[in-house]
């Protein structure tokens, strides 16, 4: 069940979350950029946040399961809770000095499903200088320290869509006569529907479960959901949590009626469109 995470030692995990932040938030002035094999962005920051997480969740949660972005192996499949962790998401822009950037945990309970979230944006707030919140499987969303209650947010249009930076190669916008936000963070991009009343929906391109869960547990408590273009909820399987495979194709994301309006005015590219995704 969700409710099995002490909502204590979660509380102190949130405490190193957002210490995390700040961190990361102080070495983003000298930061140095270097590359994975897969030609992404990496920093000291990212490295260093992950060990701290992971030595972190290991001690609170010694019986928990880690996947982290930045470690090589993770811990066996079969425990009640799985922690998923994103040091930096939105490397690339924190490296370039802009603030638009997360440090995320989601939580997957035993069937792979997004139930939890940690997330600090130090220097990413809607009105303010930062933003932090956590949401405890099963529990009340906390947002900069505030109870946000459970309840469903879906919208009738989609004057406003964060999106990838990618996909404006992947999607056709000829139908579409709103506006579009990019912030170069996955975590953010989705987030946003669920706490920004001026952004509708979110559109993301194939990425990994680090990218996505902390966010998805949040869009999930206010009724909201991520599915394809076909229509087809993404799922967790174990291949794309603990093999650290990327979903198949965009992803759309907000409340059911923003998905059919983004799917109807946003469509794929057709020589964009794999014929596995057809």
């Amino acid at each position: 069940m969700d409710s099995l995470i002490d909502e204590r030692k979660l509380s102190l995990l949130f405490e190193k979350v957002k210490g995390m932040g700040k961190y990361a938030l102080e070495m983003q002035s000298r930061v140095t950029r270097d590359y994975k094999k897969d030609g992404s962005v990496v920093t000291e920051a990212d490295l260093n946040i992950s060990k701290e997480l992971v030595s972190t969740i290991r001690l609170l949660f010694p019986d928990a399961s880690i996947v982290s972005e930045e470690e090589i192996g993770v811990m066996g499949d079969d425990a009640s809770s799985i922690f998923v962790i994103d040091p930096i998401d939105g490397t690339d822009s924190f490296s370039q000095g802009f603030p638009t950037f997360a440090v995320s945990v989601g939580i997957l309970n035993r069937n792979l499903e997004p139930v939890g979230a940690i997330i600090s944006m130090p220097r990413f707030g809607i009105g303010r200088d930062s933003l932090s919140l956590m949401l405890p499987p099963g529990g009340t969303l906390q947002l900069d320290g505030r109870p946000i209650p459970k309840r469903i947010i879906d919208k009738d249009e989609i004057h406003q869509i964060a999106m990838g930076s990618k996909n404006s190669r992947t999607i056709d916008f000829s139908r579409f006569e709103g506006k579009t936000r990019v912030f170069g963070s996955a975590v953010i991009h989705l987030l946003l529907p669920s706490i920004s009343p001026f952004i509708d929906g979110a559109l993301v391109d194939p990425a990994f479960v680090w990218d996505i869960a902390s966010s998805h547990a949040v869009l999930r408590y206010f009724g909201m959901d991520i599915e394809y273009f076909d229509g087809e909820k993404l799922s967790y399987s174990k291949e794309f949590v603990f093999n650290k495979e990327p979903f198949k194709s965009t992803i759309y994301c907000g409340g059911e009626r923003a998905r059919l309006l983004m799917r109807e005015q946003l469509p794929p590219r057709p020589d964009r469109i794999k014929s596995s995704d057809q």
